[in-house]
């Protein structure tokens, strides 16, 4: 069951249109990045008055290299943002409705009548997990290749107030593209296990936005204002913390509160995700057929 759900996935036509759109975004970001270096050369080339600082404008002007590209698009802009928006879309529209949709057209029950329920659902979240994780992974390594090809490779980068060489940044995007990763398939799990309680196709597939990230932003901007405490909280659930939060990690006033911050919706999704799975398994192992 897992082989053949993950080829299911991975050979529909929507993969290749995910992986384009997340690029998009991507070189959307790039463009906009190679717009400033732009700016900065012409500013280097044209202004000769006394208080610019052209040695330092040529560090900056040679600081602009793919692995800025990159970082410029995750952690300085609004694209990354919108990122997180498009896989929780994606999300809901293609693998949320998965297990209702198989529930309500009679393939389930084909399945449930060979093995175990639980063998059927984990199986299932599996693929699902696997194909969000390589769309996620290709669409970073597609990313990195047009950086580097647009702004050069470099040997340097910069985050945060440290610098450091081509290991680290490789470092950098292996975990950024793990957590979000990581994210698309607790988000996708929570979402196709609702299908215990919601049994409306078009419901689940609003689901991720609506609950992860549309609720988290409505809430900071609302509940957020009565209390600091419960601001500080919900702020690490919105869309941008998702993205921005590994840059904690390189601020020079950094502190162990900031790995926390960052390990808090993963811990709460995790904890959502095991009860909904227990809850899901228990019901539908007595009555799926």
């Amino acid at each position: 069951m897992f082989k053949q759900e993950y080829k299911r996935l991975i050979k529909s036509k929507a993969t290749i249109g995910i992986i384009l759109v997340l690029t998009l975004l991507a070189v959307i970001s790039f463009i906009v990045t190679y717009k400033a270096e732009l700016d900065w050369v012409e500013m280097y080339k044209t202004d000769f008055s006394s208080t610019l600082n052209r040695d330092a404008l040529a560090n900056l002007i040679e600081s602009y290299t793919g692995m800025k590209y990159m970082l410029e698009y995750w952690f300085n802009s609004d694209f990354a943002e919108i990122t997180v928006y498009v896989l929780y879309i994606v999300v809901g529209i293609f693998v949320s409705p998965v297990l209702l949709n198989q529930r309500t057209s009679g393939f389930g029950n084909m399945v449930v009548s060979r093995k175990k329920y639980k063998t059927y659902l984990l199986s299932t979240l599996l693929a699902q997990s696997l194909y969000l994780c390589t769309v996620v992974f290709s669409s970073v390594l597609i990313e990195v290749v047009l950086a580097f090809i647009i702004g050069g490779i470099g040997t340097r980068g910069s985050l945060g107030g440290y610098d450091f060489g081509v290991t680290t940044f490789v470092v950098i995007v292996a975990v950024q593209a793990f957590i979000l990763s990581i994210y698309a398939v607790l988000v996708s799990g929570i979402a196709a296990t609702c299908s215990t309680f919601i049994n409306n196709k078009y419901a689940l597939q609003a689901f991720p936005l609506v609950a992860f990230a549309l609720f988290p932003l409505i809430s900071a901007q609302t509940l957020g204002n009565l209390s600091d405490v419960f601001a500080k909280i919900i702020v690490n659930f919105e869309a941008y913390a998702v993205m921005e939060g590994l840059s904690s990690v390189f601020n020079a006033d950094f502190a162990s509160s900031a790995i926390v911050e960052l390990l808090l919706p993963i811990v709460t999704y995790v904890s959502i995700l095991f009860v909904l799975i227990v809850v899901n398994i228990k019901k539908f192992s007595r009555d799926y057929i």
